[in-house]
């Protein structure tokens, strides 16, 4: 299976029913939480598939939107009478205002008799309006025992020691007992320093021009007050390339107290994901 850009994740769901007025001999039921997202929101869809013949042989799910084109999402062979997944679907950054993303179910039964359903979910672009802001997160010099790192799929603060390297998006490293600090990463997150870009009045769309624009790496040197760091997630392999805008964050104090048990930065963070 493709990867997929939205990040879609699968697993079993304890829910899900039919229509009524299903009467085909094999019949698609899904059940969407949302029919409206913004970038970087989720929700989820749970399928149900049946057949009144012996078995669902195979199952797939496909999206197509126009900016990413068709997408793989799911491909299965039950081997079972019914079946039940739930797809948990995370909107992409899209460059439109507005687009439709459509679903595509298909189930086909052992005697060949195959089933079809289509459902569109829309996926606003995050340009009307400034972006959310998270005030005052606070991250520690990697010395002091203290959470020094930061993840942006949970958008939580980590301790770098006990945290697995898959969720360090952001951690803070330092040479010497002062500072500056600077910015590494464990992922797949790049950085790039604009601190002429207009934070106090970012748009989802504006941040994404400014960054699909701008140099970037996997480290920050040398922070500084009122740095303002742009981040994304950039994929390389030797056949594709992707490029996501995360946010946007502000440095808005740094403590350099004596030893290093206090010492810590503070940022702003503006982004979709909540």
């Amino acid at each position: 299976m493709r990867r997929f850009l939205a990040f879609l994740t699968i697993m079993t769901a304890g829910v899900g029913c039919y229509s009524e007025h299903d009467a085909s001999v094999v019949a698609i039921h899904v059940n969407p939480s949302a029919t409206v997202l913004s970038s970087g929101e989720k929700m989820y869809f749970d399928l149900s598939v049946s057949t009144l013949n012996n078995t669902i042989e195979d199952l797939e799910v496909t999206s197509f939107d126009p900016q990413y084109g068709a997408q793989d999402i799911l491909s299965v062979r039950p081997g079972t009478k019914s079946y039940k997944e739930r797809i948990i679907y995370e909107a992409p950054a899209m460059d439109a205002d507005s687009t439709t993303v459509e679903f595509r179910f298909m189930a086909t039964d052992d005697t060949g008799k195959t089933s079809e359903l289509t459902y569109p979910i829309k996926v606003k672009g995050g340009e009307g309006g400034a972006l959310p802001e998270t005030s005052s997160i606070v991250l520690y010099s990697p010395q002091s025992g203290k959470n020094d790192a930061f993840s942006f799929r949970t958008m939580q603060p980590l301790l770098s020691t006990s945290a697995a390297s898959e969720e360090m998006d952001l951690f803070l490293t330092r040479s010497g007992d002062d500072m500056p600090l600077d910015f590494g990463t464990k992922t797949d997150i790049v950085f790039s320093r604009a601190n002429n870009f207009d934070y106090s009045s970012a748009t989802w769309s504006g941040l994404q021009a400014v960054f699909k624009n701008s140099i970037r790496s996997n480290h920050v040197n040398s922070i500084a007050l009122d740095d303002i760091i742009l981040i994304g997630r950039e994929e390389r392999t030797d056949s594709t390339y992707r490029l996501e805008t995360v946010g946007v964050l502000k440095i808005m104090a740094l403590y350099d107290e004596p030893g290093m048990a206090s010492d810590r930065i503070v940022f702003n963070l503006k982004t979709l994901k909540k």
